[in-house]
Protein backbone atom coordinates (compact mmCIF):
# COMPACT_ATOMS: atom_id res chain seq x y z
CA UNK A 1 0.00 0.00 0.00
CA UNK A 2 1.22 3.55 -0.73
CA UNK A 3 1.07 6.02 1.79
CA UNK A 4 0.60 10.11 2.19
CA UNK A 5 2.46 12.26 4.93
CA UNK A 6 1.97 15.91 6.22
CA UNK A 7 3.78 17.80 8.97
CA UNK A 8 2.80 20.61 10.72
CA UNK A 9 4.50 22.51 13.11
CA UNK A 10 1.93 22.40 16.33
CA UNK A 11 2.45 22.30 20.65
CA UNK A 12 5.65 22.91 19.88
CA UNK A 13 7.02 20.01 17.71
CA UNK A 14 6.91 18.65 14.36
CA UNK A 15 3.83 16.65 13.60
CA UNK A 16 3.82 14.24 10.95
CA UNK A 17 0.52 11.70 9.80
CA UNK A 18 1.31 9.39 7.93
CA UNK A 19 -2.58 7.55 6.23
CA UNK A 20 -2.88 5.66 2.52
CA UNK A 21 -3.04 7.32 -0.40
CA UNK A 22 -6.81 6.74 -1.00
CA UNK A 23 -7.66 9.51 1.05
CA UNK A 24 -8.35 12.85 -0.62
CA UNK A 25 -5.29 14.92 0.87
CA UNK A 26 -8.60 17.69 2.23
CA UNK A 27 -8.50 14.95 5.56
CA UNK A 28 -5.20 16.51 6.36
CA UNK A 29 -7.11 19.65 6.79
CA UNK A 30 -9.88 18.10 9.19
CA UNK A 31 -7.05 16.08 11.31
CA UNK A 32 -4.51 18.43 11.73
CA UNK A 33 -7.60 21.21 12.07
CA UNK A 34 -8.84 19.44 15.36
CA UNK A 35 -4.99 20.13 16.78
CA UNK A 36 -5.28 23.57 16.03
CA UNK A 37 -8.37 23.98 17.41
CA UNK A 38 -7.06 22.14 20.81
CA UNK A 39 -3.87 24.27 20.72
CA UNK A 40 -5.85 27.67 19.88
CA UNK A 41 -8.57 26.77 22.71
CA UNK A 42 -6.72 24.85 26.01
CA UNK A 43 -2.91 25.44 25.11
CA UNK A 44 -1.43 27.00 28.16
CA UNK A 45 1.16 28.91 25.90
CA UNK A 46 -1.66 29.93 23.68
CA UNK A 47 -2.51 33.57 23.76
CA UNK A 48 -6.30 33.98 24.49
CA UNK A 49 -6.63 30.16 25.20
CA UNK A 50 -9.17 29.32 28.07
CA UNK A 51 -5.90 28.30 30.84
CA UNK A 52 -4.23 31.41 29.15
CA UNK A 53 -7.24 33.68 30.15
CA UNK A 54 -7.82 31.57 33.85
CA UNK A 55 -3.91 31.95 34.49
CA UNK A 56 -4.02 36.02 33.93
CA UNK A 57 -7.28 36.06 35.63
CA UNK A 58 -5.83 34.20 38.98
CA UNK A 59 -8.19 34.84 41.98
CA UNK A 60 -11.07 35.41 39.99
CA UNK A 61 -13.54 32.88 38.30
CA UNK A 62 -13.10 32.73 34.20
CA UNK A 63 -16.30 31.28 32.05
CA UNK A 64 -14.98 28.70 29.87
CA UNK A 65 -16.37 26.30 27.70
CA UNK A 66 -17.63 22.48 28.84
CA UNK A 67 -14.41 21.29 27.43
CA UNK A 68 -12.23 23.01 29.59
CA UNK A 69 -14.62 21.99 32.44
CA UNK A 70 -14.14 18.20 31.42
CA UNK A 71 -9.95 18.05 30.65
CA UNK A 72 -9.74 19.88 34.01
CA UNK A 73 -11.78 17.89 36.21
CA UNK A 74 -9.31 14.84 34.22
CA UNK A 75 -6.21 15.92 35.26
CA UNK A 76 -7.09 17.20 39.06
CA UNK A 77 -8.91 13.44 39.60
CA UNK A 78 -5.28 12.40 38.01
CA UNK A 79 -3.39 14.24 40.79
CA UNK A 80 -5.69 13.34 43.05
CA UNK A 81 -5.39 9.76 42.78
CA UNK A 82 -1.46 10.00 42.48
CA UNK A 83 -1.27 11.49 45.66
CA UNK A 84 -0.29 15.16 44.31
CA UNK A 85 2.81 13.79 42.67
CA UNK A 86 1.28 15.48 39.30
CA UNK A 87 0.46 19.06 39.58
CA UNK A 88 -0.53 21.70 37.10
CA UNK A 89 -0.24 24.23 39.12
CA UNK A 90 3.95 24.36 39.14
CA UNK A 91 4.50 26.84 36.71
CA UNK A 92 5.49 29.34 39.23
CA UNK A 93 8.18 26.86 40.52
CA UNK A 94 9.26 26.95 36.97
CA UNK A 95 9.24 30.16 36.49
CA UNK A 96 11.54 30.59 39.58
CA UNK A 97 14.16 27.92 38.41
CA UNK A 98 14.90 29.99 35.29
CA UNK A 99 13.44 27.76 32.76
CA UNK A 100 12.33 30.86 30.24
CA UNK A 101 15.34 32.96 31.12
CA UNK A 102 18.55 33.18 29.02
CA UNK A 103 20.65 33.12 32.31
CA UNK A 104 19.08 31.10 35.09
CA UNK A 105 20.15 32.04 38.49
CA UNK A 106 19.71 29.31 41.39
CA UNK A 107 16.97 30.14 43.31
CA UNK A 108 17.21 30.68 47.00
CA UNK A 109 15.72 28.52 50.18
CA UNK A 110 13.06 31.38 50.81
CA UNK A 111 12.30 31.61 46.94
CA UNK A 112 11.17 28.23 46.72
CA UNK A 113 9.59 28.00 49.65
CA UNK A 114 7.29 31.18 48.53
CA UNK A 115 6.64 29.35 45.21
CA UNK A 116 5.93 25.96 46.36
CA UNK A 117 2.97 27.65 48.43
CA UNK A 118 1.37 28.57 44.98
CA UNK A 119 1.69 24.84 43.70
CA UNK A 120 -1.64 22.89 44.55
CA UNK A 121 -3.93 21.52 42.17
CA UNK A 122 -6.51 20.95 45.10
CA UNK A 123 -6.85 25.25 44.84
CA UNK A 124 -8.68 24.88 41.12
CA UNK A 125 -12.15 25.45 41.69
CA UNK A 126 -14.08 23.93 38.82
CA UNK A 127 -17.56 25.42 38.81
CA UNK A 128 -19.49 23.43 36.49
CA UNK A 129 -22.90 24.28 36.51
CA UNK A 130 -21.86 28.22 35.75
CA UNK A 131 -19.08 27.07 33.32
CA UNK A 132 -16.24 28.67 35.22
CA UNK A 133 -12.59 28.43 36.84
CA UNK A 134 -10.36 29.74 39.19
CA UNK A 135 -7.04 29.57 40.82
CA UNK A 136 -5.65 30.89 43.38
CA UNK A 137 -4.37 34.47 42.94
CA UNK A 138 -0.41 33.95 41.51
CA UNK A 139 -1.03 30.57 40.41
CA UNK A 140 -0.58 29.62 36.95
CA UNK A 141 -1.60 26.33 35.28
CA UNK A 142 0.62 24.90 32.39
CA UNK A 143 -0.79 22.38 29.99
CA UNK A 144 2.47 21.39 28.59
CA UNK A 145 1.97 17.98 30.01
CA UNK A 146 -1.31 16.79 28.97
CA UNK A 147 -2.34 18.95 25.82
CA UNK A 148 -0.63 17.28 22.82
CA UNK A 149 -1.33 14.00 23.90
CA UNK A 150 -5.18 14.95 24.57
CA UNK A 151 -5.44 16.84 20.81
CA UNK A 152 -4.06 13.55 19.56
CA UNK A 153 -6.50 11.23 20.94
CA UNK A 154 -9.11 13.49 19.89
CA UNK A 155 -7.57 13.32 16.27
CA UNK A 156 -7.25 9.73 16.12
CA UNK A 157 -11.02 9.36 17.66
CA UNK A 158 -11.67 11.33 14.23
CA UNK A 159 -10.07 8.99 12.36
CA UNK A 160 -11.66 5.99 13.70
CA UNK A 161 -14.98 8.20 12.80
CA UNK A 162 -13.30 8.58 8.52
CA UNK A 163 -12.94 5.30 8.61
CA UNK A 164 -9.14 5.25 8.66
CA UNK A 165 -7.58 2.08 9.46
CA UNK A 166 -4.19 2.16 8.24
CA UNK A 167 -2.15 5.26 9.85
CA UNK A 168 0.95 6.30 11.65
CA UNK A 169 1.21 9.38 14.23
CA UNK A 170 4.72 10.69 15.08
CA UNK A 171 3.92 13.65 17.68
CA UNK A 172 7.47 15.19 17.61
CA UNK A 173 9.13 11.69 18.59
CA UNK A 174 7.98 12.05 22.05
CA UNK A 175 4.37 10.16 20.94
CA UNK A 176 4.22 8.03 18.16
CA UNK A 177 0.69 6.01 17.87
CA UNK A 178 -0.12 3.16 14.70
CA UNK A 179 -3.67 2.28 13.89
CA UNK A 180 -3.71 -0.95 12.20
CA UNK A 181 -5.97 -2.74 10.08
CA UNK A 182 -7.92 -4.59 12.90
CA UNK A 183 -8.17 -1.41 14.34
CA UNK A 184 -5.66 -1.58 17.16
CA UNK A 185 -3.95 1.24 17.90
CA UNK A 186 -0.68 0.91 19.39
CA UNK A 187 0.61 3.74 21.26
CA UNK A 188 4.86 4.28 21.89
CA UNK A 189 6.24 6.91 24.33
CA UNK A 190 9.82 7.89 23.66
CA UNK A 191 11.79 9.02 26.40
CA UNK A 192 13.98 12.06 25.94
CA UNK A 193 17.65 11.02 27.29
CA UNK A 194 19.82 13.48 28.25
Amino acid sequence: MMYKVQVRFLFHSDIKIKIPEIYDDSIFDDLFGILEDVNRKYNSYSENSYIDKINKNSGHFVKVDLQTIEILRKIIYLSKIIGGEYDITIMPLIRLWGFYKQNPVLPCFEEIKKAKKLVDYKKIIVDRKRSRIKIEKNQEIITGSFIKAYAIEKMVNRMRELGIEDAVVNAGGSSIIAIDEWGIIAVLKMKKRY
